[in-house]
């Protein structure tokens, strides 16, 4: 007979956490992309009531991730009404604003442009 181990599950981790919206996962993820889902992440960690400001430099080295690929993330997340974006000017960074789910787009209202979901093809690879 096999001896039950019974033990509490204790989190002894130091860092601070962030929350993101169980929706955006289940719905919202798939149709901003693996790069806006990358910022929409950052974004959430470095929030604080609502709004962070990190300069797109620092969020592309950061994530690893371009420039260019960091402000796509952010045209897909600001075109879902998930984020807004608030310009203070060239020198500084903007000011993005996280807004609450019930403001964001409906998944149904999203158009894709006439492109179907297509599962990835596989590469046929050449041998030695």
């Amino acid at each position: 007979m096999k001896q039950q181990i019974l033990f509490k599950v204790r989190d002894k981790r130091k860092e601070h956490r962030y929350y993101i919206d169980n929706e955006f996962l289940n719905g919202y993820a798939k149709n901003v992309g693996v790069y806006g889902q990358s910022v929409y992440m950052a974004l959430c960690r470095h929030a604080k009531d609502e709004t962070c400001f990190p300069s797109l430099k620092h969020l592309a080295i950061e994530l690893g991730i371009s420039i260019a690929s960091a402000e796509r993330g952010i045209k897909k997340l600001k075109a879902c009404n998930i984020i807004v974006v608030e310009r203070r000017g060239k020198t500084q960074s903007n000011v993005y604003w996280l807004l609450d789910r019930s403001e964001w787009k409906p998944v149904s209202n999203w158009s894709n442009q006439g492109k179907e979901y297509r599962p990835f093809k596989s590469i046929p690879v050449k041998a030695g």
